[in-house]
């Protein structure tokens, strides 16, 4: 029988490639013939002048960023993330290399958000249907269907590895988006566990100090920041931040962001893992805590008629039809 991982405890990821404590140096280097500068003639260093000048020109604008943004990658590997995951991940730009299922069994192991994990009966339905499809798999692979044709009725909630490489800029502009509470996910604390992966190695590692300042600006574009007002996942209803002044959203929201398995792995992250939570997030989650104690309902602006419990209805295959 498959196991069903308990919300998003068995991702793992980590950093194996990047320039650390070389940026400045590789930075400084690639910019030194700017028309701004007289050229670097000294070996570098730290406390070398026009380095320093270079470097802060760079954060302040004044001159061109590109090698500190696009010059060089940050590299992960990132494991037992869901296909689901994957299919999000590789909307991102970078290059990946994901483990392939059609050179080995399914490992039958499956992420499983905590708001269906932690229902008694709908685990006891997913754990039948799956032993069923298990033993349909091992019927399939008995009668020498191909590794290539048999894994497309496994389930997209299969584990997988990978790794993924992008430019640090990318890492950071991804980051932003996909760390963005109100419609994101596993993915969103995937991005988590490698931007502290890469801090990690950044406290650790970096010691030369205009490197560390590069790499500090770098990090500043990591997190949004800012209300969310894109889409109608769930609005704004997280509440990191207040709604702009005057805004409504177009439609309710999709969503249900109170029962939703992130608001749960996020209440996970504050009590075991605060390190991956943003600014904000600790007071945000502490609020939520606040009024179910005091048994007072969390706001939202969902709405079931924009929901799955009622666009389900629309599908030729409801039971209601």
């Amino acid at each position: 029988m498959g196991k069903f991982r308990r919300g998003y405890e068995n991702i793992s990821v980590e950093l194996i490639d990047f320039v650390g404590n070389d940026l400045a140096k590789k930075a400084v280097k690639f910019g030194n013939l700017a028309e701004f500068y007289s050229g670097m003639t000294d070996e570098y260093s730290e406390n070398n002048p026009i380095a320093i000048k270079m470097v802060d020109d760079i954060i302040q604008g004044r001159t061109f960023p590109k090698y500190v943004f696009e010059g060089h990658n940050v590299t992960f590997q990132i494991n037992n993330i869901s296909r689901i995951n994957l299919a999000q991940l590789t909307r991102e730009k970078g290059f990946f290399c994901s483990a392939s299922s059609g050179t080995r069994p399914l490992t039958q192991c499956f992420v499983t958000p905590l708001s269906i994990y932690n229902d008694k009966e709908l685990m006891k339905d997913l754990t039948d249907i799956e032993d069923r499809v298990e033993r349909l798999y091992e019927k399939m692979a008995n009668k020498n269907i191909s590794f290539l044709d048999s894994r497309y009725f496994g389930f997209h909630a299969q584990e997988i590895s990978l790794c993924y490489t992008t430019n640090a800029f990318n890492f950071m502009r991804s980051c932003n988006s996909r760390t963005e509470n109100d419609f994101a996910d596993e993915i969103n604390y995937t991005y988590r566990l490698m931007l502290y992966e890469l801090k990690k190695a950044i406290k650790n590692t970096v010691t030369d100090k205009l490197s560390l300042k590069l790499w500090n600006w770098l990090l500043s574009f990591a997190d949004k920041k800012g209300p969310y007002t894109r889409d109608n996942s769930y609005n704004n209803d997280f509440k990191r931040f207040k709604d702009p002044e005057g805004w409504t959203p177009k439609e309710t929201a999709h969503n249900d962001w109170r029962t939703s398995s992130w608001k749960l792995e996020l209440e996970k992250m504050y009590y075991e893992k605060p390190e991956l939570l943003f600014d904000g997030e600790k007071e945000m989650i502490e609020n939520w805590l606040k009024l179910e104690k005091e048994g007072k309902e969390l706001p939202s602006t969902y709405s079931e008629k924009t929901g799955l419990h009622d666009t389900i209805k629309s599908m030729y295959y409801y039971k209601g039809k």
